[in-house]
């Protein structure tokens, strides 16, 4: 809040290695600023199988659309769009690889990813989480922020 308060209007937060709520700050002169707490993971090994967690293998990536007023000379979020992703890890050939993958489109292409049906169990469950840790926190503005629909 005092960020907000001091003049930031954008606020990404990360180190949790999970996903947590994003809001949109009102200071009490009317300045809004948006609050993504955490990201999650973009890059990681902290997987289910090391760590008995699920929600370390979910990450988010955010596109903020701002718009400026030339006459206030003034900046404003118009939009924030969250994109959840998942890390999918695999081995081929002895090698580990680990693909960033944009979850909308997987599950609206799954053939296109070629995941074991395991993989893309996870795949649908992390959306899931993903989706419910921001669209059921009490801060969520569905007003400013798009999530998109489950294929």
């Amino acid at each position: 809040r005092r960020l907000s308060e001091a003049g930031a209007d954008l606020l990404f937060g990360s180190h949790p290695h999970v996903i947590q709520p994003c809001s949109l700050l009102v200071s009490p002169s009317g300045k809004k600023s948006f609050v993504a707490y955490s990201l999650g993971n973009f890059l990681s090994n902290q997987r289910y199988d090391v760590l008995q967690r699920h929600d370390t293998e979910d990450g988010l990536a955010v596109t903020v659309t701002v718009t400026f007023d030339k006459a206030s000379k003034r900046c404003s979020i118009a939009e924030v769009e969250c994109l959840p992703t998942w890390v999918h890890r695999y081995n081929d050939e002895g090698k580990k690889y680990f693909h960033i993958l944009p979850l909308p489109e997987v599950l609206a292409n799954p053939g296109k990813y070629r995941l074991e049906a395991a993989h893309l169990e996870q795949a649908e469950r992390s959306f899931d989480r993903t989706r419910r840790t921001l669209t059921q926190s009490p801060e969520w503005n569905p007003d400013l922020c798009r999530f998109p629909q489950r294929p």
